[in-house]
């Protein structure tokens, strides 16, 4: 009977030693510290710190020796680092995946490693963003980068003194700076945006027939473009500091002068391929000397268009 619960007992711890075996866990030890790492091959592991002074790496109940040192970089690891080539293997954990969602996939499961919390910051973003490329989802943000956006809108809004409304068209190109938060980074991305860049924006509207025979208006303005898409997202909203910057530049008017304007807007977008969107803009204008006798005017509008990037 006790032999019997004895096999009972190996056999179940089989298959969680073998588990464990091919994990990506790892730790490198030196004479002052122990570290986390991950194996990105069966004789090999990744750390970001510096390797001088480490003597050997374990996984499981495996440990080897450190032959030599590398410098590596996404994708062959997990992020900027090295790469020890140990004496024997550690682990039969297959090669750390280089294609795009190979990768993308390894990450997410050593991103919910609690064991590896500690080297989670060293983490990259593969180079492949998928845009046009071999990738198969849709995202606005992916490896830092940068890139121009174009932007056509049909608008149409009211005058806020008088509820004249209007309608017209609006243009905007700006160039963007893209990366994708990590960690903590995602707080400093809700306030800021993981897209941030400026916009030069452009609209033309023809008035109802009133306001003592004008027929159109021009803006022509500088925007902040501010802008968070959690990793991988479709959907682009704005952020805390685009609600609070200003938009500001020059009104023009038929039979009138240039008069100064500051606005706000307060896009959505969405894309429907990785080079096209469609884009949903509530903007206010406040125009100083609009019409004789208010020293400020109100134009509220709603805007829906194209973007492409």
């Amino acid at each position: 009977m006790r032999t019997a619960l004895l096999v009972a007992f190996f056999l179940s711890a089989l298959p969680a030693s073998a588990s464990a075996q091919a994990s990506r866990t790892a730790h490198v030890l030196s004479l002052a510290a122990e570290t986390p790492a991950v194996v990105v091959a069966r004789d090999r592991v990744f750390t970001p710190a510096d390797p001088t002074g480490v003597l050997s790496a374990c996984a499981g109940n495996r440990c080897a020796p450190v032959r030599s040192s590398e410098i590596c970089n996404v994708p062959r690891c997990p992020g900027a680092g090295y790469v020890l080539a140990l004496e024997s293997p550690i682990s039969d954990a297959s090669d750390f995946p280089t294609d795009r969602d190979g990768f993308n996939h390894a990450m997410d499961v050593l991103r919910q490693d609690p064991a590896l919390a500690a080297i989670a910051w060293s983490f990259g973003a593969h180079p492949d963003p998928g845009y046009g490329g071999g990738g198969s989802s849709l995202s606005f943000i992916g490896p830092s980068h940068w890139l121009w956006e174009l932007g056509a809108y049909g608008i149409g809004g009211v005058v806020g003194s008088n509820g004249v409304g209007f309608a017209g068209g609006e243009l905007s190109v700006g160039f963007r700076y893209v990366w994708s938060p990590r960690g903590d980074d995602e707080m400093l991305a809700l306030f800021f945006g993981d897209s941030v860049g400026i916009d030069l924006r452009t609209r033309v509207v023809d008035f109802m027939p009133v306001q003592g025979g004008e027929t159109w208006g021009l803006t022509v303005g500088l925007a902040p473009a501010m802008a968070y898409a959690s990793r991988d997202a479709i959907f682009r909203i704005p952020t805390l500091y685009s609600c609070l910057v200003p938009e500001a530049g020059l009104a023009l008017r038929q039979n009138g002068d240039a008069a100064a304007y500051i606005g706000w807007s307060l896009p959505v977008a969405f894309l429907i391929t990785r080079e096209l969107g469609i884009e949903a803009r509530a903007s206010v204008l406040l125009i100083d000397d609009w019409l004789p006798g208010d020293d400020v005017e109100a134009l509220v509008s709603f805007g829906l268009g194209l973007i492409g990037r």
